[in-house]
């Protein structure tokens, strides 16, 4: 409880989160004054408690170890869209300011996975508190922890950051640190990623070139998970502005089809390919497939981002833009 934010958890998720097989201890605790439940199902400290814990207790990488590996788990879960992502990221930014680091090993691997999964949401400012937390431990990386140090600098750089240059630069030396044989996965990405920034730069040629690499890695890696569906993703949307637009259509379905088959449609990737693949119809004139690929991408939108009214205006207001183009928006006002 020591990590958790004052706003409070679920009770329930608290529980998940240590391997409870029930509420009793919690109860007890709630029953003693320590812990209050001022709402039905959600807990929380006292923040005069909190502090008293924090320093009496000592919460530390070790002893709170089951709490941080099932929030690592949830970040490993990529493709996986939650509904408390506020409060996961409050925690890990708790634990990196309250606990004590006595499991280096263990720490480093617990903040790239959370890194990953800010990254997801855009949350600049977990980002950079973990990419300023794990420089504090470079002197005992290995290579490839040193080339994952670089893609998170270059993940800010492209994502906030002024220049897609610096980017680039910071992805060539995570390239330049990584070794492939110890990790094709990472190797991969790497290369996708910088593959992406040089698409965004605009040298489609570099972007290729680097996409294809990565291709190849994924290829030897040969196993299915979200990052393999970003990548194909990535790369279908460069084949479209590369001039091969169906080609990139086709790469787009086969990964939302992959989504839907291994994870679930109702996801942010699932909804994030059809508004793709919508633009990509919309581009070449095919109105009808646009519309439907569009309204397709609003329909998941509109359910995962139920309880996040910016986030789903913003996708809205996007496709409404395109749907006025192709002369439907009638029909949304029907659907929606």
């Amino acid at each position: 409880m020591t990590f958790v934010p004052i706003d409070g958890i679920r009770a329930r998720l608290f529980a998940k989160w240590l391997a409870l097989l029930d509420l009793n201890a919690v109860n007890d605790l709630i029953e003693l004054g320590f812990i209050q439940n001022n709402e039905t199902d959600k807990i929380s400290f006292h923040p005069l408690v909190q502090e008293i814990a924090i320093a009496d207790l000592k919460p530390s990488v070790s002893n709170c170890k089951i709490m941080l590996q099932s929030i690592q788990q949830v970040c490993l879960r990529h493709g996986e869209d939650i509904s408390y992502s506020r409060l996961l990221f409050g925690i890990i930014q708790n634990i990196i300011s309250t606990s004590i680091k006595d499991d280096p090993v263990f720490y480093i691997r617990f903040l790239e996975d959370a890194f990953s999964y800010m990254e997801k949401y855009k949350y600049e400012f977990g980002m950079r508190l973990i990419v300023s937390e794990l420089e504090q431990y470079q002197e005992s990386f290995s290579a490839n922890d040193t080339a994952l140090l670089y893609d998170c600098q270059s993940a800010i750089e492209a994502m906030f950051g002024t220049s897609l240059k610096t980017a680039i630069g910071l992805s060539r030396k995570a390239i330049e640190a990584c070794v492939p044989e110890e990790n094709l996965h990472l190797a991969a990405n790497l290369h996708m990623n910088l593959g992406y920034y040089y698409h965004m730069d605009g040298d489609l040629n570099s972007a290729r070139l680097y996409m294809e690499k990565g291709m190849a890695f994924m290829g030897e890696f040969n196993q299915l998970n979200n990052d393999v569906i970003i990548m194909l993703h990535n790369y279908a949307n460069l084949m479209s502005d590369c001039g091969e637009p169906i080609k990139a259509v086709r790469a787009m379905q086969k990964c939302a089809e992959m989504i839907k088959q291994n994870h679930t449609d109702m996801c942010s990737d699932y909804a994030d390919l059809y508004f793709d693949i919508g633009v990509i119809y919309f581009q070449i004139g095919e109105k009808l497939n646009a519309e439907q690929s569009l309204l397709e991408a609003l329909k998941v939108y509109h359910e995962i981002y139920a309880n996040d009214k910016d986030i789903y205006i913003d996708k809205y207001n996007g496709i409404v833009g395109y749907l006025n183009q192709v002369g439907c928006y009638d029909r949304l006002l029907k659907i929606f």
